[in-house]
């Protein structure tokens, strides 16, 4: 049921809840008003008597007589009047001049209709049909007032009672469709105001939920609106939180320039600077010394840039990745070789324990996960001393995902070292090697690039046992071979 149909069915159950408490305002006040105390002893009293009248009256020859003790039992100012079935007077007693002796049945519906006509309240009773029929009148002052006054009460009652009922279905119906209106208007003045949560109770709890958590009776109405404020103000919040992260990372990168920069900035300006003095007057060989050093110091520079542009990437998800179905094996085996090759690591004993192993396919972009292997393979080589075995296997997984393990036998690392491992610009104390060529965000761009794959790296080192590191690769749905993933 939609919003709109929920709103005309409680307002149709307030109408209708209405009209029913104004039905029992009108019947209670009837009811009240006919048996009052006022109103039913008179119509008890009138009863007795045309009752005694009817049981002692005789008619004989034309004429009616009623016994003196009957007649005692009249109340004060009251008259009887006996008729013929053809409205002639068969007998009166006190019955005032302007009271004609014969009355038609319609001249006597007129006078009980009209009381205040004649100044006497009749009530009748009836014996017989036709022309053998008697009617007995008995005849009360009518006191305009005391009517008036039950009149009166009757309205007073009746529209203060519906006018009353009124007000309090209008109080609460506007109060339950009121209510959560106002507390979602303080909400959005709250996103409006940059507060993005629920306004609370003095407690803490927000207004439209019980302490149990679940909507309270009166905000059910309007469920998909708050459910819709309260998605709009968790993503206000996640953009928001989003935005402070973004900007602590690009504080980070540029202060990670600035500061990664400033080093080999100043050798280029210090060789700079010894080129073009005019004291001295360098040699062919030392010229070119020079611009040797100036190069190699604008290629880290220009590594720096690199990496600290894809940590940036990777720690804001904005790395672009097109993920396709890859032999792991052969992408592992690529590393390896890469490594064999590299000039700086050709004195080590790298060996791919997974040759014989048939393919493994997994989902992967091929370019940045090989390079998050080739990271982790050169930082083993690089900080392990010459002669260090390096072992690199593929396995499948008992649940279906992969795992790459890289062990080798060197000097391991000390608990310091293991704990930062993946941490930008740190080097270890336990490492072979104290050369500084590296950016020093290898480990911590690879770890990044093989979370972006959902991926994890498990590192267990001992200090002159070695270091072994495990990249896990969580199990995926059966894909098509051939089918790209992004």
């Amino acid at each position: 049921m939609n919003l709109k149909t929920r709103l005309t069915v409680k307002f149709l159950s307030q109408v209708f809840l209405l009209v029913v408490l104004v039905s029992a305002v009108w019947g209670g006040t009837i009811f009240w008003v006919q048996y009052s105390e006022e109103v039913i002893p008179q119509q008890n009293e009138m009863f007795d008597v045309l009752s005694e009248l009817e049981k002692t009256t005789e008619v004989q020859d034309g004429r009616a007589t009623v016994p003196p003790q009957t007649l005692a039992k009249l109340a004060p100012q009251s008259w009887v009047q006996v008729l013929s079935g053809d409205g002639r007077e068969l007998f009166a007693y006190r019955k005032p001049s302007n009271i004609p002796e014969r009355i038609g049945p319609g001249e006597l519906a007129f006078m009980r209709e009209n009381p205040h006509e004649y100044g006497y309240a009749l009530h009748t009773w009836y014996k017989g049909s036709g022309e053998n029929s008697v009617t007995w009148v008995y005849a009360l002052p009518f006191d305009a007032e005391t009517q008036l006054s039950i009149g009166t009460r009757f309205l007073i009652l009746v529209l203060g009672g519906s006018l009353l009922l009124a007000v309090l279905v209008a109080f609460l119906f506007g109060r339950q469709l009121g209510a959560p209106l106002l507390h979602m208007m303080n909400w959005l003045k709250n996103i409006a105001s940059g507060e993005l949560r629920e306004p609370v109770d003095a407690d803490g709890i927000a207004r439209s939920r019980n302490p149990s958590g679940n909507l309270r009776r009166g905000y059910r109405l309007y469920r998909d609106v708050l459910n819709t404020l309260e998605r709009v103000t968790d993503a206000l919040q996640a953009n928001e939180e989003e935005r402070a992260r973004l900007d602590r990372t690009r504080e980070e990168w540029m202060a990670g320039v600035s500061h990664d920069m400033k080093t080999p900035l100043s050798s280029v300006k210090g060789y700079a600077e010894l080129l073009a003095t005019e004291q001295y007057s360098w040699s062919e060989a030392e010229v070119r010394e020079f611009g040797h050093v100036i190069s190699e110091k604008a290629k880290h520079m220009e590594l720096l840039l690199e990496d600290l542009n894809l940590t940036f990437q990777l720690r804001n998800k904005a790395l672009p990745m097109e993920r396709r179905l890859e032999d792991v094996v052969e992408v592992a085996r690529q590393s390896v070789i890469h490594l064999i090759n590299h000039p700086q690591t050709s004195n080590q004993e790298v060996v791919f324990a997974s040759a014989e192993q048939p393919s493994i396919f997994y989902p992967l972009d091929r370019g940045w996960f090989s390079r998050a292997l080739d990271n982790l393979l050169v930082n083993a080589a690089k900080h392990n001393p010459p002669g260090t075995r390096i072992e690199v296997e593929v396995l499948r997984a008992e649940d279906g995902g992969v795992r790459i393990r890289i062990a080798d036998n060197g000097v391991g690392m000390d608990a310091q070292t293991l704990e930062h491992l993946f941490d930008r610009y740190y080097r270890g104390t336990s490492t072979a090697s104290k050369e500084s060529a590296g950016s020093g965000l290898g480990t911590a761009i690879a770890k990044h690039l093989v979370e972006a794959h959902e991926g994890q790296l498990e590192v267990q080192s001992t200090v002159g046992a070695g270091t072994t590191i495990v990249v896990s690769l969580p199990p995926v749905p059966s894909i098509d071979i051939k089918k790209p993933l992004r």
